[in-house]
């Protein structure tokens, strides 16, 4: 089995809480495929996993942890949606070479798009939902 697991790596919270569904996974002998700008959590890859570093999303910019830098939000938001093309057609070339199973993301909305147009299973890990 193959999964693709999208984790946000805006601040700790999102890899903090994916990791042990990942690590069983991973025990399971689960090949996946993590995607993300956080793997500095690993102590080691086992060789079921492999890792992509992307950024599929962004959060806020913070000057402080009560103020946010909108100045700096609002170029990095620029920047992404410049790019966004770009990312979600190499996405979709490394979800057709991968072939999963289903994917996980861990609140970036991103691969949902990705998961629709290619008809794979996706599934949503988090506290919240863009529902409002």
């Amino acid at each position: 089995m193959k999964i693709v697991y999208y984790v946000s790596g805006h601040g700790f919270g999102h890899i903090s809480r994916s990791y042990p569904i990942i690590q069983e996974f991973l025990n399971r002998k689960v090949e996946v495929f993590l995607v993300t700008e956080r793997k500095g959590f690993l102590d080691s890859i086992p060789e079921n996993l492999f890792i992509r570093e992307v950024s599929t999303d962004l959060g806020v910019y913070q000057k402080s942890s009560l103020e946010v830098d909108v100045d700096k939000t609002k170029k990095a938001l620029i920047d992404f949606y410049k790019n966004y093309n770009n990312l979600y057609n190499s996405e979709k070339k490394y979800l057709n070479e991968i072939k999963p199973d289903f994917i996980i993301s861990d609140s970036s909305s991103f691969p949902f798009l990705l998961a629709k147009e290619l008809k794979i299973p996706a599934y949503f890990i988090g506290n919240f939902t863009w529902d409002f």
